[in-house]
């Protein structure tokens, strides 16, 4: 025995050898240090990220839950003590092997029969968990352990779709966003009684073509928002969404890139010609006459200015060349693309600098 190892043995010193097994890294002091007589000493040891698998092996035993909670949580902990501590009468020492790196899928399968709800879940999280046993768990009557298996990227296409008909609004969730979920799952919740099911299978971006066509008729215009939005809407289903009675609706289809120039220069169009009349006429949206006569004395460009600095947040769903073709067509002016892009930076920055100016001089 060396000298070290003897001063520890015969050490009265218990903080001594409580920090002696915190920082030691020789295997030989923490095998001498996991039969100490105190229950901290071991603890620190069976926490220790040097102490060896043998050692750990030994500390499994330890009468001193705390020493086998630690040794649940060691990294250096084998595939055989764990198997074993899956059968400690304390949950949250198998709720620690359950997480563990090491557990093998055997010993996870078999914590998923454990009646705490913390162990399954850790189960649930763990990568070593078999899809037979993930869809096990699919079948528990907690609706969170449900839940989790919908969540879970190692569930099976088969066990999502079976989830899909869970009485738990949570579960066809996670089912909707988990990436295994089969479009034919998909197609299916897009049939859903609640709105917010649907209204997520439209949001998702594996959602197909022929499954947003049909969301594109829902009776809830959140459902329809989303699939204006969504990158796989057909050409179709955004040229009708373009005439939507929402306006949100109809701002999020025309920004959609698989909506047709076409459908954009004709809804920019309608934009400028309305928004002329507006002006022109005075009517409840401007209140100052003068605007109106000011406008109506305008060229053509000034009233493209007016326009895009009255309603800059209506015209931001058109792009700069849809806009172009609109005022050159409906007010006859002879813009580029890249001439509205400038007007409205150049709106923009006015509008900014008014807005410091007032703000200065309300604090004067």
């Amino acid at each position: 025995m060396n000298e070290e190892i003897e001063n520890l043995t015969y050490s009265e010193d218990n903080n001594y050898r409580v920090e002696e097994a915190i920082n030691a890294t020789q295997e030989d002091i923490l095998s001498e240090l996991a039969d100490d007589r105190i229950a901290e000493v071991r603890v620190e040891v069976a926490d220790n990220k040097n102490t060896s698998a043998e050692t750990l092996d030994k500390l499994a035993n330890d009468e001193s839950e705390r020493v086998r909670f630690r040794v649940a949580d060691n990294e250096n902990t084998s595939q055989e003590t764990l198997d074993k501590l899956a059968n400690d009468e304390k949950y949250f020492i198998k709720g620690a092997v359950a997480r563990h790196e090491n557990t093998s899928p055997e010993t996870l399968d078999k914590l998923s029969n454990d009646e705490s709800a913390w162990v399954k879940h850790n189960v649930i999280q763990n990568e070593n968990t078999s899809v037979k046993t993930l869809n096990k768990l699919s079948n528990d009557e907690d609706a969170d352990i449900r839940e989790a298996v919908a969540e879970n990227p190692n569930s099976s296409p088969e066990t999502l779709d079976k989830l899909s008909n869970d009485e738990s609004a949570w579960v066809k969730h996670n089912v909707i966003q988990n990436e295994n979920t089969s479009v034919e799952t998909l197609d299916k919740l897009s049939n859903d009684e609640e709105y917010s099911i649907r209204r997520a299978v439209a949001q998702n971006e594996n959602t197909p073509a022929e499954t947003l066509d049909k969301l594109s008729n829902d009776e809830s215009a959140w459902v329809r928002i989303n699939v204006a939005k969504n990158e796989n809407t057909s050409q179709e289903s955004l040229d009708k969404l373009t005439n939507d009675k929402d306006a949100d609706i109809r701002e999020a289809a025309a920004k959609n890139l698989n909506t047709s120039q076409e459908t954009l220069d004709s809804k920019a169009n309608e934009f400028v010609e309305r928004m002329d009349r507006v002006i022109k006429f005075n009517d409840e949206t401007i209140q100052d006459a003068f605007t109106a006569d000011r406008y109506n004395d305008s060229n053509p460009a000034e009233k493209a200015e007016k326009i895009l600095e009255k309603f800059d947040s209506k015209a931001e769903q058109f792009s700069d060349e849809s806009l172009a073709n609109a005022f050159n067509e409906k007010l006859g002016t002879d813009f580029t693309a890249d001439q509205v892009k400038e007007l409205k930076e150049e709106i923009e920055v006015t509008k900014a600098l008014s807005k410091d100016n007032s703000v200065k001089l309300s604090l004067q």
